[in-house]
């Protein structure tokens, strides 16, 4: 009883006390250390120098709040320098669980990694990755960031982040970020962004829904952005005198009631950008004037009419001025995207506009899969109003066994004019034109199948000719082996090796188990006719082709004459037999002069394609071997 009674009095007299003390001290001392600008600024220093670091211009606290002016720290092979940082906690939430960050800012941060050969990439073992659960929620009412730049191994990365302002929320059920706004740099041009982002699960398959609005600007004329500004000024040239015209005068008779209505309230049709920004200093001066000299209707108005028109206070010019309004912005383009999904399926779609382009696309994505892409629809309509559509679709063929895909696509073009696109490469060409196409592919890499139906509609022209028609064909291409008997088992090394070579010899070849079959051309272009129609494979097969140009110029300017061809194929891929008929009628033909009358020829061959004849030094190389039957020709009297 007696060491009992003295126990508890060593404790309760001299240790109890002297503990208590302590941890006063400590809760003192941590109470200094966050709550005061010394203790902050002492605790901030001491942490970055073990980092290789240091802190400075620190103020404030971290209960009420601090900032620091400069934090550099290097750790492991990255380098970060952090300036202006602000943090702002409100840590009495933390009560409710909650981590309530009000303000945490940084004028600018720049990181840089430098690689180790020493680093070894992770292994993958193949579980999902998962987040572990968060203890408390977390709430950021305000992250922003002035400028932000990343190097790896001193190579700055292409793009600068700058002029950041989100907030962002967390908790057990998913997270949330909320972008104000963001500032992304290329070489190519700037843009803003702003958007949302709701993560709905902390773990695979991480369903989510984002939305993100871009408004990009091109940094010069070569920008791809400033693409849509190039087309747009293309396509509004051959319409500038039509519009100045109509800017002179309403065309009453093409439509007397809008005529009316135009005269009488002094509305005029809308103007592009490049219009305007042209016209406008125009308009200020003598705006009358300068509409009678371009439009040859304007110089035939009576000399009343033309002193009314130049008038600067006419309410008819005013109400135009204010329609027309600024000129948009050069080499802008709109975005907007939606996504909603998981890793299991993405569906997304894509809006755009700029400089009169209109752009619609819809997705379907499955990020799991070795073809991401799994289908897609899109749509755009160019600044002349002609419109462009295209879909691509999926499938996998079960019939045909695992591994085999199949790909279906459509497109179609409204009055399509291609000069904006390839310029004086092609002739002047305006199509419209509807499209199917199919494809098999096995393993993603080797096509089995295609399959091609395009048709030119009403309305489309190749070097301003009429041009309508259809062309449609298919291909197949047999795997290694397939469509032919079984040989015998080889019982001998030579005959393993023939086989062995035979059988890479099949698979280098690009044409081993070709099959055409659905043959159908029937082209027609101003007074020229193009057709061809058959089938060749395995087995047997026959391929006619007829054309009858009387009028090689409607094909390419500056081909003079006309011609005419006729041509049959009989056999298969690896042997068959043909014959060519041609004749050519010079642009002046004149009968019996050299070099004007008309000329005909006609020749007939034998061959196939293939390995040539064993034995042969040429035994190996794949290629078509043929021999000439017939060779005639006849022009002016003369034959051969």
């Amino acid at each position: 009883m007696t060491l009992l009674r003295k126990f508890l009095r060593q404790v309760l007299v001299w240790w109890l006390p002297g503990l208590a003390m302590l941890a006063v001290l400590a809760a003192g001392f941590v109470f200094w250390l966050v709550g005061s600008q010394n203790g902050t600024r002492l605790l901030l220093t001491t942490a970055a120098q073990q980092l290789d670091g240091q802190a400075l211009d620190v103020k404030g606290s971290i209960l009420r709040g601090v900032s620091v002016g400069k934090l550099t720290l290097d750790v492991g092979g990255t380098y970060i320098d952090i300036t202006d940082l602000n943090l702002v906690v409100r840590w009495r939430a933390l009560g409710d669980r909650l981590l309530h960050v009000r303000d945490v800012s940084a004028g600018s941060v720049h990181m840089a990694l430098t690689s180790s050969p020493e680093d070894t990439p992770a292994v993958d073992d193949g579980e999902p990755f998962s987040l572990p659960s968060l203890p408390v929620d977390i709430a950021v009412d305000r992250l922003a960031l002035g400028d932000f730049q990343l190097d790896q191994d001193g190579q700055p990365l292409p793009v600068s982040l700058n002029d950041l302002n989100a907030t962002f929320a967390a908790s057990k059920q998913g997270a949330q970020l909320r972008i104000a706004n963001l500032r992304v740099g290329h070489e190519v041009g700037e843009a803003q962004v702003s958007g949302q982002a709701d993560l709905q699960g902390l773990a695979d398959p991480w369903p989510f829904a984002a939305r993100l609005d871009v408004t990009a600007r091109g940094s010069g004329p070569d920008s791809p952005l400033c693409q849509a500004d190039r087309l747009s000024g293309v396509f509004a040239k051959p319409g500038a005198r039509a519009e100045l015209r109509t800017d002179a005068r309403p065309d009453t008779k093409a439509d007397p009631k809008a005529g009316a209505a135009a005269q009488g309230k002094g509305a005029v049709p809308p103007k592009s950008a490049g219009q305007v920004s042209a016209t406008a200093a125009a308009k200020s001066n003598a705006q009358g004037k300068t509409v009678a000299e371009a439009t040859p209707q304007a110089k035939g108005a009576s000399a009343g009419k033309a002193a009314s028109d130049a008038k600067p206070n006419s309410p008819a010019k005013s109400t135009q001025a204010e329609l027309a309004g600024p000129p948009a912005p050069a080499c802008q383009v709109v975005l907007r995207a939606d996504a909603a999904g998981s890793l299991d399926g993405i569906q997304a779609k894509l809006d755009g506009a700029g400089s009169g382009l209109l752009l619609d696309v819809v997705a379907d994505l499955a990020p799991r899969t070795a073809l991401v892409l799994r289908s897609a629809r899109a749509n755009a309509q160019l600044p002349d109003k002609s419109t462009l559509s295209a879909q691509f679709d999926l499938q996998s063929d079960a019939a045909q066994g695992a591994g085999r895909d199949r790909i279906v696509g459509a497109i179609s073009a409204q009055r399509l004019d291609l000069a904006p696109w390839l310029g004086d490469a092609i002739p002047p060409a305006l199509l419209t034109v509807r499209g199917d196409i199919q494809a098999d592919i096995e393993n993603l890499s080797q096509l089995r199948h295609a399959a091609v139906d395009l048709r030119f509609e009403e309305g489309s022209r190749w070097n301003r000719q009429a041009l309508s028609g259809a062309i449609k064909a298919q291909v197949d291409l047999a795997a290694a082996g397939t469509g032919t008997p079984a040989a015998p088992a080889v019982s001998t090394p030579a005959a393993a090796g023939a086989s062995a070579s035979a059988e890479a010899a099949a698979t280098a070849d690009p044409l081993a188990g070709l099959r055409i079959h659905g043959l159908d051309i029937d082209l027609k272009l101003g007074r020229n006719r193009v057709q061809a129609s058959g089938e060749l494979d395995a087995r047997d097969g026959a391929l006619s082709v007829y054309a009858q140009a009387p009028q090689l110029d409607a094909f390419w300017p500056g081909i003079p004459g006309g011609a005419e061809l006729k041509g049959k194929l009989t056999g298969t891929v690896a042997s068959h037999r043909g014959e060519l008929t041609a004749g050519y009628t010079p642009a002046n033909s004149r009968s019996g002069v050299l070099g004007q009358a008309p000329a005909r020829a006609r020749v007939a061959f034998t061959g196939g394609w293939g390995t040539g004849p064993t034995g042969q030094p040429d035994a190996a190389l794949t290629g078509w071997r043929g021999a000439f039957s017939t060779l005639t020709a006849d022009t002016a009297g003369f034959t051969v």
